[in-house]
């Protein structure tokens, strides 16, 4: 199966941004998630759990490392073309 270019310029984009040593799980809902290296960025698709929101979304977020814990500096959501954010 090859990846349409709109695939690979996604997931180029998702990689530039949590780094080619990065990690993906699902977290305790069942949501991807794709971290960097040092926990510090990362890019999560809500399709399971979409609460609070009714619609499916992404979040990029960056975090501040801070001795033995981080703080979220930044979590942008991402809804797909044509939904709404409710």
């Amino acid at each position: 199966m090859k990846l349409a270019e709109r695939e690979v310029r996604i997931i180029d984009q998702i990689e530039s941004f949590v780094g080619r040593e990065s990690r993906a799980f699902y977290n305790e809902a069942g949501d991807i998630l794709i971290e960097s290296k040092y926990g510090l960025r990362q890019f999560r698709i809500d399709l399971l759990r979409t609460y609070p929101h009714d619609n499916p979304h992404s979040h990029i977020i960056e975090y501040e490392g801070f001795k033995n814990k981080k703080i979220e500096a930044e979590n942008i959501r991402v809804f797909p073309k044509g939904l709404k954010k409710e």
